[in-house]
């Protein structure tokens, strides 16, 4: 019988003591976001970004939270998403080079929880790392590549099942929660798990800005947020630590959930430090 070699992960995700949320939404107005006013507006207090059938959004477009840069966090909101694709991004960076010679003053590019029918609750990281409902990703650097990454996929539960779950509903609005602490970040919809991932590459996000999208194209477009609550993490309790030799993670094969056994528990362990000095 083959068996999966796993990781231990120990209350990554464990909120601390006097750890507070703060709204980033009024309600009102746009006040502490930036995007283009084209796109985004605030209508019955709900922020909505929205585009008419046809009209041109040559790159992906964001409202950036002007609040800073996040680290260790729980985001909380609610969203409804009549057509179109969007995204919370976070941990993101701007980009600076436009392949079309456009203004790219509200791009970023980082981690992202989609919002879009059939990927909803997925992970996405723009030419890097991704994972679908359903799905715990491990990403690591391949060996002898310091820019090349290595994706291990392993099922959480059937993917069919996932998305025959009624876990997001249509023209309804839906509490999203995203929770990153250090290399760990886990997606909720509606209290529904549906990604969990670690990534310890070299390309790993472990800071940025926070942003919504409105997805570039030119089909129409209808996304609405607000409850936009961010609770800060001033701490990283643990982080993956190799102890002695595991085996490659090459040798890993995905198995189904019930088929799973740890065969040595030595193999992994954890490195405790604490993370001061964080900013939101």
């Amino acid at each position: 019988m083959k068996y999966l070699y796993t990781l231990i992960i120990v209350a990554l995700l464990t909120w601390p003591c006097g750890a507070e949320s703060i709204d980033l939404f009024n309600g009102k107005d746009l006040r502490g976001w930036d995007g283009d006013p084209g796109i985004w507006r605030v209508e019955d207090g709900a922020i909505v970004g929205s585009v008419k059938e046809g009209a041109q959004v040559d790159n992906h477009t964001y409202l950036i939270w002007q609040g800073g840069q996040v680290e260790d966090f729980e985001l909380s909101l609610k969203f409804r998403s009549d057509v179109g694709n969007s995204g919370v991004d976070y941990r993101a960076r701007r980009v600076a080079d436009s392949r079309n010679g456009k203004d790219l003053r509200w791009t970023i590019q980082g981690y992202q929880a989609d919002i879009v029918r059939g990927w909803m609750g997925s992970f996405y990281n723009w030419g890097l790392a991704g994972a679908q409902p359903g799905q715990f990703v491990l990403v690591t650097t391949a060996p002898g590549d310091k820019d090349e990454q290595l994706t291990r996929v392993f099922p959480l539960a059937d993917a069919n099942a996932v998305l025959g779950a009624p876990y997001y509903k249509p023209d309804r609005w839906n509490d999203y929660t995203i929770t990153a602490r250090g290399e760990h970040v886990i997606h909720r919809i509606n209290g529904f798990q549906t990604i969990e991932l670690i990534d310890v590459s070299n390309s790993k996000r472990s800071e940025g800005y926070l942003g919504l999208q409105v997805h570039a194209g030119k089909k129409k477009q209808v996304h609405m947020f607000k409850d936009i609550r961010l609770k800060h993490f001033p701490y990283s309790f643990a982080t993956p630590i190799l102890l002695c030799k595991a085996p490659d993670a090459n040798a890993l094969e995905a198995m189904e959930p019930d088929s799973v056994r740890l065969t040595d528990h030595r193999a992994l362990g954890f490195e405790v430090h604490s993370r001061t000095g964080s900013r939101i």
